[in-house]
């Protein structure tokens, strides 16, 4: 099991300490445009439910949270997206940690049925809840919370704000576009780009999970200058309009003042595969005797 201790902050991280920058400096007209766009994200989903109750975020109970990715394979369209970046987050106050699984889209688990599936077409076939049932099972823990982010609303708010600012410390060629090492200036298609890339990564999952933190963090950098603002308006209706949660707006602000230390605090694991050939195809399947670890692991978080 590969262990990884990550002291820059987590995507959750990136995208709630944005709140209390809104209550604490924006003028109020601006925060309640904020809420209500937030607030137009809410979404519950029919999921099973493996705790009787919900941890409850203003009493500081741990919670695990699972943060999907839409639309960043190439299978991806209109019509049949994926989740391709998958990331589960187990959150202790109480340990002062956050545990940051990246569960692998090119990962193959069994099905109910014995069939090998991929565990980034699920949401293809029943949206949010058929993956969040599947990974439920798949770890054999709850998931208490969810954020989607269809990535097509990334790329338009990066071209919104006039692009951002990354630091590449992987030389690689992706779809016709190089990317040096060092700082460079990214448009939306380009940023996609950079976080699309997973095979040239030697950390491969963790390394674009790292990107896309990278890039979340650029967003918020570029989004809150003071010649940004002006643009609020166009930003909030792409946000309401690509993201998705269960959380709600109040629970999102609990979450950013009483889980800073844990947020700051994690520890990234990446599930561990192995090649198996079925039908004459080499596929990547789980380690089992690991995803017991991480199951256990998970629990006592």
């Amino acid at each position: 099991m590969k262990i990884f201790i990550e002291k820059k902050k987590t995507i959750l991280v990136s995208v709630l300490c944005v709140l209390l920058l809104i209550t604490g400096g924006f003028v109020y007209s601006l925060y309640q445009e904020i809420k209500e766009s937030v607030e137009k994200t809410y979404k519950e989903v029919d999921s099973k439910k493996v705790r009787a109750l919900s941890p409850d975020v203003s009493q500081k109970e741990s919670f695990n949270l699972l943060i999907l990715g839409i639309g960043l394979n190439e299978l991806s369209n209109n019509e049949h997206k994926y989740a391709d970046s998958i990331n589960l987050l187990s959150v202790s106050p109480e340990k002062k940690q956050t545990i940051e699984l990246s569960i692998p889209s090119y990962l193959n688990i069994k099905t109910q049925d014995g069939e090998n599936e991929n565990i980034a077409s699920f949401y293809s076939k029943g949206g949010t809840a058929l993956e969040i049932n599947t990974i439920q099972d798949f770890l054999d823990c709850p998931i208490d919370y969810y954020i989607e982010i269809d990535m097509a609303g990334v790329e338009q708010v990066v071209d919104i704000i006039g692009g951002i600012e990354i630091n590449n410390h992987i030389e690689f060629t992706y779809q016709g576009t190089h990317f040096p090492i060092g700082k460079q200036q990214l448009n939306g298609e380009d940023t996609m780009k950079y976080i699309k890339m997973l095979a040239q990564d030697p950390h491969k999952e963790i390394g674009r999970a790292k990107r896309e933190r990278e890039v979340i963090t650029g967003i918020l950098d570029k989004g809150l200058s003071f010649k940004t603002l002006a643009k609020y308006k166009d930003i909030l209706e792409v946000v309401s309009k690509h993201m998705k949660t269960n959380l709600s707006f109040n629970e999102l602000y609990d979450i950013q003042v009483n889980y800073k230390i844990a947020a700051n605090n994690v520890k990234q694991i990446q599930v561990q595969t192995k090649n198996e050939e079925v039908d004459g195809k080499v596929i990547q399947v789980p380690e089992q005797n690991e995803i017991a670890k991480l199951s256990e692991m998970l629990k006592n978080n």
